[in-house]
């Protein structure tokens, strides 16, 4: 039997990459005890180089069950992005939940709301150019939620780095892979 993943097991160096990625306090606000976690590492000569949290959501709809497999959050440390780290990582995870026999996938990204300062430009800002892989790799957007981020923010007193307010004011835009067949 293994530990249930929680924020304090996780190692310092998951929580530093996260740190830089997210902002301080951002990764601890992502864990809800309702569900059990899944942990992806990648780590080269020792070094840990990113990782990824998941989780899976089952409901029952119309007498059948249905499985979400839910991307919490892909970071890889600032001086290994860019080179195909955090796609290893999401098929990775997508590998396992078909494997998993999930049903839809899910993940929610960050965006800086409209008339925002614009920092997708930046280098290590995974905010508006990982659309593009998303959509590559099957995702669809499936809606925009306005200040989606705010409400966990102040509950755990982040400064967000994508936005640059407390709280935080980014949207949620919320992607999807839905392998679900109607009449099934």
């Amino acid at each position: 039997m293994s530990a249930k993943l929680t924020y304090a097991v996780l190692p310092p160096e998951i929580k530093k990459i996260a740190n830089d990625s997210l902002g301080i306090g951002v990764l601890k606000s992502l864990f809800n005890y309702n569900h059990t976690y899944n942990l992806m590492i990648k780590i080269s000569d020792g070094v840990f180089i990113g990782f990824a949290i998941y989780h899976y959501q089952t409901t029952h709809i119309a007498g059948q069950e249905l499985v979400t497999g839910v991307i919490d959050c892909v970071c890889v440390a600032e001086s290994y992005r860019k080179e195909g780290f955090g796609t290893l990582l999401t098929f990775g995870i997508l590998r396992k939940m078909s494997a998993y026999g999930a049903d839809r996938v899910e993940l929610m990204m960050k965006q800086p709301p409209e008339g925002g300062d614009g920092r997708d430009f930046e280098p290590g800002v995974p905010v508006i150019g990982s659309g593009a892989l998303l959509d590559a790799l099957g995702f669809k957007l499936i809606k925009k939620y306005g200040g989606y981020w705010g409400d966990r923010s102040e509950k755990y007193g982040y400064d967000c780095l994508f936005c640059g307010n407390k709280p935080d004011i980014c949207d949620g835009l919320l992607y999807a892979i839905t392998e679900r067949k109607s009449g099934d």
